[in-house]
């Protein structure tokens, strides 16, 4: 059911009909498969190809958006909330992140740009997403994109949940 959801978001989005839908699957099958040995299940199939879709569409609709979306793949989940996403934002020296820093009406609009696609959802501005869709997410990034956007969201975690230990009463 979420790889047929994630296929109509798609399809909503980009107005292609089921059968260019269809094509762009077939053209896209191999090279998501051959670096995705994970998702190769036959249960698994459909949705990675649906998400792989709409995932190489956010980058070029909403560059941001598509970096949002990296640093959010190492948050948990069911309680992404904004002012995590906003913290991450610091960390991302030289990406389009560091541009939203102090700025949440603009991370709000690459927000919405994901909630559009319904890679996340919301709820009193705490964002959740299926975990498929955030292993999807982790899964295409190289070693290197991981390293980095896994540093950033470390570094939004330590920033906005730091805990002096020098100050940690041990009694």
């Amino acid at each position: 059911p979420l790889a047929i959801a994630q296929a109509a978001v798609f399809m909503r989005e980009t107005g292609l009909s089921p059968e260019e839908y269809l094509r762009e699957v077939e053209r896209n099958w191999g090279e998501t498969f051959a670096r995705d040995p994970i998702g190769n299940s036959a249960v698994m199939q459909p949705l990675r190809l649906a998400l792989e879709l709409i995932f190489r569409r956010i980058p070029g609709a909403d560059p941001t958006a598509g970096q949002l979306l990296n640093v959010a793949a190492f948050f948990d989940p069911q309680g992404i909330d904004e002012d995590l996403l906003l913290a991450a934002c610091t960390y991302g020296s030289g990406s389009r992140l560091r541009a939203l820093a102090g700025n949440p009406a603009g991370l709000r609009r690459h927000i919405e740009e994901l909630v559009k696609y319904e890679i996340l959802s919301e709820r009193n501005h705490v964002l959740a997403a299926s975990d498929l869709v955030m292993d999807a997410a982790r899964d295409r990034l190289d070693p290197e994109e991981f390293a980095t956007f896994a540093r950033i969201a470390i570094s939004a975690i330590d920033r906005t949940f730091h805990v002096d230990n020098q100050k940690v009463d041990s009694r």
